[in-house]
């Protein structure tokens, strides 16, 4: 009998043992497949880099530079794609995020190419620094540049409420606002502006026209009035929202 005992009790070790082994292989192997995978896969549309993080590890730093303030809120405004990446958009968000709202400012200091180099698209947007301060944020808000001489923003994202809220301030001030088409439509879970503490964000799309005709003769450093209103009108809609029953949902 006690030998019969031990053979068991060596059977049930080996049996572990066993079981021990072919999950590590397991996970070695799915480890290799998802390293090889991110390796060789290749950077969304025209974009050089496959995500921000390879970027920040490839890039010299002297290529871009952050600007990162946080406050005691609950609205984020991030522009990704700051500085000579999309034009005016550092301007925008800043005005924007103020001195009330928390900002994420990635900014291209590149003469020229910063948005073939430095451009890397929402779903792969995911620099260290911005992963944390968007998981605190019940509102985000992400400011992109769009090409084209219209004067209109796109308003999107996952956030349907926040959305409408910024398209009717908008509007109510006079600028054009439409449905964007579903290829920039802000609707992914991996955008970066869906990954916050809510899980859905809002994003805008602002034509080139409309961007160049908020400053006097498209010159950055002279924002008219046509900024002010703009800037005001979705700075209003972030604070209604913040203050709604939308937030208890």
């Amino acid at each position: 009998m006690r030998v019969a005992r031990k053979s068991q009790y060596k059977t049930e070790k080996e049996k572990q043992r066993t079981n021990l082994l072919v999950g590590l292989l397991f996970l070695a192997l799915f480890t290799g497949v998802y390293f090889v995978g991110y390796l060789y896969r290749e950077p969304v549309g025209n974009d050089h880099y496959r995500d921000m993080k390879e970027l920040l590890r490839k890039e010299p730093d002297t290529s871009y530079e952050f600007n990162i303030q946080k406050r005691e809120s609950p609205v984020l405004i991030v522009t990704p794609h700051g500085g000579r990446i999309e034009l005016f958009t550092s301007v925008i968000g800043n005005g924007l995020a103020g001195s009330n709202f928390s900002h994420f400012e990635f900014r291209g200091l590149l003469e020229k190419g910063s948005y073939e180099k430095l451009h890397v698209t929402s779903v792969n947007y995911n620099p260290p620094k911005l992963i944390p301060l968007n998981k605190e944020s019940e509102i985000t808000l992400s400011v992109h540049g769009l090409s084209g001489s219209e004067k209109v923003t796109y308003v999107g994202g996952r956030d349907v409420a926040g959305a409408q809220m910024v398209r009717q301030a908008l509007e109510a001030e006079g600028f054009l606002v439409e449905t964007p088409p579903s290829n920039y439509n802000g609707k992914h879970v991996k955008n970066f502006v869906n990954r916050n503490k809510r899980g859905k964000g809002i994003q805008l799309e602002i034509a080139l026209g409309q961007r160049r005709a908020l400053f006097t003769k498209g010159n950055e450093e002279m924002p008219n009035e046509d900024y002010e209103r703009y800037i005001g009108a979705v700075t209003k809609a972030l604070e209604a929202l913040a203050a709604s029953d939308v937030m208890k949902e």
